[in-house]
């Protein structure tokens, strides 16, 4: 294998939030989906609440409007839910997190 020269220079790059872009993600089938949703769909209400601020707290400084994106993702998967009428607006928008 050949070896790789690295010169270490000052410049640092860092991320400006203005200018990420969210896209929805859809993970291959509908059967991965449905997957994930049921994994969420079985965590107690606690646990919905602690992930969802978890993810928030590391994530909605480098994205703007976090949660409304996390709506929108949702609304994408919705129809692959049964009984979403009875899911808490915490489970929604940690659905749509994934």
């Amino acid at each position: 294998m050949q070896k790789i020269s690295v010169n270490r220079r000052e410049t640092k790059f860092s991320s400006d939030p203005s200018r990420i872009i969210i896209k929805f993600y859809f993970p291959g089938n509908k059967r991965r989906i449905k997957s994930i949703i049921n994994r969420v769909l079985k965590l107690s209400e606690d646990n919905v609440t602690n992930l969802l601020h978890e993810i928030l707290y590391n994530f909605a400084h480098r994205h703007r409007k976090l949660e409304e994106v996390f709506k929108r993702n949702y609304q994408n998967v919705e129809i692959l839910i049964p009984n979403q009428n009875h899911l808490s607006e915490t489970r929604k928008l940690l659905i749509g997190s994934y």
